[in-house]
């Protein structure tokens, strides 16, 4: 029974002798985020169905960059519109990724000793929901949150004197729209020095700070309602962490 006691009380010191943070406005949230990105370029069916048939060994990507990860960087700025059980934002995202690897011959796709890359652009238009409420009104230093929206990817692929590439009147550049969901979890740097975050909030105007990892699914819209003359498959499942400041 004294245990139990002593249990009860140490929760109670945990909880209630917590940093308590400034409560002064909060309107957005800037994110800064890193993460490894693998298109699915050789999963097309045409290209699938290639291998399948013996004619073709490997994909152009495998080819050209030898399945390598795209390391990508994202900026991300979410605008909180409601603020009670939990905050809804809408947010804006950029990314900018790439990858080098060689050439292939148009002749029959074997490697040359050019450098090539491929480049990507993600630009996203996302809703937002951070399940805040443990965070807010118990000092629980976990936030959970979900993200979804719309994804347009511009990419670019160059050739060895740094030219967009062209193969079989095909140019080396376009845009894929696609969907994307992500769900993630935050923990609150507040915690580990609540007098500095304290200081943020009165100097800088940052409330909390967090870092955070997030899964993401980025996938193509199948139906292609939008005109795409020039696509490739860029979509991915993918880890990123990164830190991101509320203010």
């Amino acid at each position: 029974m004294s245990r139990a006691l002593a249990a009860v009380f140490a929760a109670s010191v945990f909880v209630f002798s917590a940093p308590a943070w400034a409560d002064t406005p909060i309107s957005g949230v800037i994110e800064l985020k890193l993460g490894g990105y693998f298109p699915q370029v050789d999963a097309e069916t045409g290209i699938r169905n290639a291998i399948a048939s013996g004619s073709a060994s490997k994909g152009p990507y495998a080819s050209a960059f030898a399945d390598k990860h795209i390391l990508l960087f994202q900026l991300e700025y979410d605008h909180e519109f409601f603020q009670a059980f939990g905050s809804l934002s809408a947010a804006l995202s950029v990314g900018y990724g790439e990858v080098y690897g060689k050439g292939l011959f148009d002749s029959d796709s074997t490697s040359s000793s050019d450098t090539t890359s491929l480049k990507v652009w993600p630009l996203k238009l996302l809703a937002v929901y951070r399940f805040d409420v443990l965070s807010r009104r118990w000092h629980v230093p976990l936030v959970p949150f979900i993200k979804g929206g719309l994804v347009y990817e511009l990419w670019r692929i160059s050739n060895g004197a740094g030219e967009t590439a062209s193969s079989n009147g095909r140019t080396g550049e376009g845009g894929n729209w696609g969907w994307e969901g992500d769900v993630g979890l935050a923990f609150v740097l507040d915690w580990l020095d609540a007098d500095l975050a304290n200081d943020m909030d009165m100097d800088l105007g940052i409330n909390h700070s967090y870092f955070f990892a997030e899964w993401s699914d980025m996938s193509p819209i199948r139906s292609n309602p939008f005109s795409q003359p020039n696509r490739i498959r860029l979509n991915d499942k993918f880890f990123d962490f990164g830190l991101a400041f509320e203010f």
